[in-house]
C-alpha cells in the first residue's frame, strides 16, 4: 500500500478491497462512515480512519478477480468520470500485467522442466554451483564420474571434488 504506512498485509474479510473483488465494476463508497458494510472496520474505525474508498477489480481472463486497484482517503471525496476511466484503465493495465507474469511465469516453469530432464538424462556429469561455491544441482553421471551420490553433494562446497593443490584455479 503506497502513502499509507499503518496499512501492510490485511486479510481479505477486514479489508476494503473485499467488496471490490466480488463486484465486476468499480465499487466506491464516497463516505464510509454512512455505509453500512463498513461502520466496524478497524480500518475506518481506527487509524487510518479511512472516509473514501474506490476500488476496481483486477481481473484475469475476463472474469476471475484476484485483487484490487484502490484508492483511499481520510476525507469523504466523490470521483469525477475521468478519475472513474483513469482507475478502471489502470486496473486493466495492471490485470495485462499479471497475465503476462503469469505466463512467464508458466513459460519459465516448462523450460525449467525440460532442462531437469536432459540434465538427468545426460551422460555427462552436470552439475552447478553459487557463486560461494556451494553444490546447487548434481545429475546421476556426475555421481558415476565423482563417486559421490546427489544428496552428499548438493549442499556442500565444490572444494570436495578438488584436489587441495589446485583450488586457486577454482
Amino acid at each position: 500500500v503506497i502513502g499509507m504506512d499503518v496499512i501492510a498485509d490485511i486479510e481479505r474479510d477486514v479489508s476494503l478491497c473485499g467488496q471490490t473483488i466480488v463486484n465486476q465494476t468499480i465499487l466506491e463508497v464516497e463516505d464510509i462512515q454512512h455505509d453500512a458494510r463498513f461502520q466496524t472496520n478497524p480500518l475506518v474505525k481506527e487509524p487510518p480512519n479511512i472516509r473514501f474508498y474506490a476500488g476496481a477489480p483486477l481481473a484475469l481472463y475476463g472474469d476471475l478477480n484476484v485483487g484490487a486497484l484502490s484508492v483511499m482517503g481520510p476525507d469523504p471525496y466523490q470521483l469525477s468520470d475521468l478519475h472513474k476511466k483513469m482507475l478502471t484503465g489502470l486496473a486493466e493495465i495492471a490485470s495485462q500485467a499479471l497475465m503476462v507474469r503469469e505466463a512467464a511465469l508458466n513459460e519459465l516453469d516448462n523450460q525449467s522442466s525440460k532442462l531437469a530432464v536432459i540434465v538427468q538424462s545426460s551422460e555427462d556429469a552436470i552439475l552447478s554451483k553459487s557463486v560461494d561455491d556451494i553444490v546447487t544441482t548434481w545429475n546421476a553421471a556426475a555421481t558415476k564420474l565423482f563417486g559421490y551420490s546427489e544428496a552428499e553433494m548438493v549442499g556442500e562446497s565444490i572444494l570436495r571434488l578438488i584436489p587441495e593443490e589446485n583450488y586457486e584455479e577454482e
